[in-house]
């Protein structure tokens, strides 16, 4: 049994040594091989380049805010004022293009886009309500 185990093995060492030795060969060659140099030469490819012109005229570019345009709100109106939006305004201002022509004591008159606009105030809801119970 062990002379049959030699006999099987023996051929895998002689195997092994002799492929070592021509891939050692072909090592050598290839480092004597003039034609490969050590240096590579490669390009990087930059996916951006196209990129580039628009992004440096974007740089010039400054960011524009958005323009929220409210609804005209007439919360208040006292001694010739109103209260549009949180701002306080009198006859002869404008709020967002429109000019406040006249103030009266329930409503205001304003003109925009050469339109006569009549704003009322805005009525406020009661959070508490009473309710009459008659016996």
């Amino acid at each position: 049994m062990k002379k049959l185990i030699l006999l099987t093995i023996t051929p895998l060492l002689f195997a092994s040594s002799t492929n070592i030795d021509k891939l050692s060969k072909k090592i050598d060659i290839l480092n004597n091989d003039k034609k490969i140099s050590s240096k590579l030469e490669y390009t990087i490819y930059d996916p951006f380049a196209s990129a580039k012109p628009i992004i440096s005229e974007a740089k010039g570019i400054k960011e524009i805010e958005p323009i929220i345009v409210l609804p005209i709100i007439v919360q208040t109106i006292l001694n010739h004022k109103v209260l549009i939006n949180n701002k306080w305004y009198k006859t002869g201002d404008i709020v967002q293009n429109g000019l406040i022509k006249e103030i009266h004591q329930k409503y205001i008159v304003v003109f925009k886009n050469k339109k006569k606009t009549f704003i009322t105030i805005k009525s406020k809801k009661s959070i508490f309500t009473t309710k009459e119970i008659t016996e």
